[in-house]
């Protein structure tokens, strides 16, 4: 049987992201907890402290110098090196629908619910300049950032939904695509070249920019719950109500189911570690599977502690 670690969490994981380094984790839970912890031997590792409540969105520096987190409310804490305790260094109004470290790591780029996007510079924590509107629409909305920081990619719902994204820089729309019915997420790549967005009924719709667009629309097969976009290749994954979890080739529109008994429940949460090769999957039941993605298997299971249970707990 592949092995269980426990990390700690008495809450549902809702929100996961790995450093751009690879080498840590960053979970936060339902109850308001977030963690680090080192993904080489999961070892449980910081626990951030301060959050009032439930993260929407998690964000790590490179090395893990600070890790930031926004919730549905619109907080924005950050925590430092220094500190395991957040301190709040803003407010973003209707909530915090999506955020990301820039690659320098000197800014940081927050989406929320008012469809605008925010430049926060990690020096002071403050906003640079004004917000940047994301355009209008119904009140099905999603965005995700790219991890370059330079696209921002929003679905508008209800009458003329589209998918647009947006230069971050110029707040220029190259191109607007028609989105499908009851779009719940929306994930990009490194660049921002691959759309992949995702509806409430199992439809996902794969967009690839470039010189000539191309568009196809394929089925996860029941409701969808999460999706996560591969770092840098074409690959992404979904994740459904009863813990189906698939791999995708962008390109091609093929899946393939991930195996594996261990994971029963509804996906809350999916993130690609940075080397690639990993697939982090949160479950509804309170617990975590790693992803062998090269073989399309469960390695082991991460599961949250029940209360008086130790940080870490190692057993076949």
């Amino acid at each position: 049987a592949a092995p269980v670690v426990r990390l700690g969490h008495r809450g549902v994981v809702r929100a996961v992201a790995c450093s751009a380094d690879g080498k840590w984790l960053v979970t936060a839970s339902d109850d308001g907890a977030v963690r680090v912890s080192s993904t080489d031997t999961l070892e449980a590792g910081r626990e951030l402290t301060g959050l009032p409540l439930a993260a929407s969105a998690v964000a790590v520096s490179r090395h893990a110098g600070f890790v930031v987190a926004g919730t549905a409310q619109g907080h924005l804490m950050v925590w430092d090196p220094s500190s395991d305790v957040g301190r709040q260094v803003g407010t973003y109004g209707g909530g915090v629908v999506a955020l990301t470290v820039g690659p320098l790591g000197k800014e940081v780029l927050v989406a929320d619910r008012r469809r605008m996007l925010s430049r926060v510079s990690t020096q002071t924590w403050r906003r640079i300049g004004g917000p940047q509107k994301l355009g209008s629409g119904g009140q099905n909305y999603a965005a995700a950032i790219s991890g370059d920081g330079g696209t921002v990619v929003v679905v508008n719902g209800g009458r003329g939904r589209k998918v647009i994204p947006r230069n971050t820089r110029t707040n220029k729309v190259a191109i607007q695509l028609d989105a499908i019915d009851n779009v719940t997420r929306v994930v990009t790549g490194y660049h921002g070249r691959w759309l992949v967005s995702g509806s409430s009924g199992g439809a996902i719709q794969i967009a690839a920019l470039g010189d000539s667009t191309t568009v196809k629309t394929v089925q996860h097969g029941e409701p969808l719950t999460s999706l996560a976009m591969h770092p840098t290749r074409p690959l992404f994954a979904s994740g459904g109500v009863t813990g189906t979890i698939l791999l995708w080739n962008a390109e091609t529109g093929v899946g393939r189911q991930v195996v594996g008994s261990t994971v029963r429940s509804s996906v809350t949460a999916l993130a690609w570690a940075s080397t690639g090769d990993q697939l982090l999957v949160a479950t509804a039941d309170r617990s975590m599977a790693r992803v062998d993605t090269a073989h399309g298997a469960v390695t082991d299971r991460l599961l949250a502690a029940p209360p008086g249970a130790p940080l870490l707990a190692l057993t076949d």
